[in-house]
């Protein structure tokens, strides 16, 4: 596929190596700082609780299922004002609006401003991945989308870690020397206030960026319209519904687990703020760095090689390797097996999701990438978000009746997504590679360095063998 790329009513710019990757950095820098304002929260679940009066469950809607309603209702405007407007100033508006939520979260007095500040960063934030897959989708040929998207979802996950590392290292900080300019908040607001701050910074940059094309739409047309998405979707039900889902219950066995963690870590094993924060901090943030940053150019190697279905099947083999052991950590509540078990969800299953986003963007239209996002968000946020960290509180607090049982629950919800997973991956294989070779053949894109008619073959053939 052409390199360089036109789009008419955008700005010119984008067609150098150089000018792309610049791109992939801001929007690195935009979910990053998203990721933060969302989950340094994790870390502060004993202080809000104590401060609020709140239970898990509660804990639970409000990070889990309020905030990933909001995440994710929003997400249908958000795909289509992704498709239609100019998605830097979108970013640059949405920036300002979840950073001033996460500002206000910081001096909510009762659960139910809690869970309004909550939303409002969930409806804020719907606009982030969206904007920027459209945007590194219409910036990079197809088959080498999932190394500048794994780098994306990988600066989320030091991001991940760098929220819930601070988070314990500022509230240990902060519980010691308050910081007096903050009107004598209690440590845990003083935390969600300074964590709000970075993102006004880069609401200033995104306002002077230039707006960067769209991909130009393929021979096999299906339109732009939610209307022609849906269609597209009963047409392809096993290949989009499948990564779909498969993405989303790996995502809710990982997120479940890491929304817990920090408060299984001080609740259960009896390890300090600082302590458990560092130590997740390192796993998330230097371990599923690394993995996430080598997956998303291995699997772009594979993809260039005509394996266009390696996404799934290396996430399917790290689902299986994650199961036995999170279910040994969480059951035993070992302390060497949680970090280990943490390790393998974050480094390995989480680290996967970015490839297989790639694989979605892949089959689908391409001038529909703004939908494509937003329905690849709201699925994995209902699923994780809203499935991961409400179900684990809830059979906290009303299956098994103790916070002492709080491993239990982590390990009941991962032995229910990881299976599902896998299946739901198993369901999607053939259906994929037949979309790849349609494409394939009535465009150049998914060609590579080999002709459309030389690479559709070769998706069939391996769609044979399946």
């Amino acid at each position: 596929m052409r390199e360089q790329m036109t789009d008419q009513g955008a700005t010119p710019g984008y067609a150098t190596s150089q000018t792309r990757w610049s791109m992939v950095v801001l929007l690195s820098l935009v979910g990053a700082v998203s990721v933060v304002d969302r989950n340094v929260i994790l870390v502060l679940v004993p202080e809000i609780k104590a401060d609020l009066g709140i239970s898990d469950s509660q804990f639970g809607l409000m990070q889990g299922l309020g905030f990933g309603l909001a995440y994710t209702g929003f997400g249908v405007v958000t795909g289509t004002l992704v498709d239609r407007v100019s998605r830097t100033r979108l970013l640059a508006v949405s920036m300002m609006f979840w950073s001033l939520a996460s500002a206000f979260c910081g001096i909510a007095q009762n659960f139910g401003q809690m869970l309004a500040g909550r939303l409002s960063v969930g409806v804020g934030e719907s606009t982030a991945a969206p904007a920027a897959q459209s945007i590194i989708t219409g910036i990079f040929p197809p088959t080498r989308v999932a190394a500048p998207i794994s780098i994306y979802v990988g600066v989320a996950a030091l991001a991940t870690g760098l929220a819930v590392a601070l988070g314990g290292v500022l509230l240990d900080w902060l519980t010691h020397h308050p910081l007096a300019v903050l009107g004598g908040l209690a440590p845990w607001r003083q935390v969600l206030v300074l964590s709000s701050l970075p993102g006004f910074v880069l609401v200033v940059v995104l306002m002077f960026m230039p707006e960067p094309p769209r991909r130009p739409r393929a021979q096999v047309d299906e339109g732009n319209s939610w209307r022609a998405y849906w269609k597209f979707v009963t047409l392809n039900p096993a290949a989009v519904l499948g990564l779909l889902f498969g993405n989303a219950f790996g995502s809710m066995a990982s997120y479940a687990a890491l929304a817990w963690a920090p408060t299984y870590g001080r609740r259960v094993l009896g390890m300090s703020a600082q302590h458990v924060g560092e130590a997740l901090g390192l796993i998330i943030g230097v371990g599923a760095v690394l993995t996430t940053l080598l997956f998303g150019f291995v699997v772009d190697h594979r993809v260039q090689r005509g394996d266009f279905a390696f996404a799934q099947k290396l996430m399917m083999g790290l689902l299986a390797l994650a199961l036995p052991v999170a279910m040994w950590a969480f059951l035993r509540d070992d302390p060497t097996f949680f970090f280990i078990a943490i390790a393998c969800l974050q480094c390995g299953v989480s680290s996967c999701v970015g490839p297989v986003i790639a694989a979605t963007h892949m089959i689908s239209p391409r001038q529909m990438s703004g939908r494509t996002g937003a329905v690849t968000m709201i699925v994995t946020s209902v699923f994780a978000y809203g499935g991961g960290s409400l179900i684990v509180g809830m059979l906290t607090d009303y299956v098994y009746r103790s916070p002492m049982k709080l491993g239990l629950s982590i390990a009941t919800t991962i032995l229910i997504a990881v299976p599902l997973s896998f299946g739901c991956f198993l369901m999607a294989h053939r259906a994929f590679l037949r979309r790849v070779a349609l494409l394939a053949d009535g465009s150049e894109g998914l060609a590579g360095r080999h002709s459309p008619g030389a690479t559709a073959q070769k998706v069939a053939i391996a769609a044979r063998r399946g």
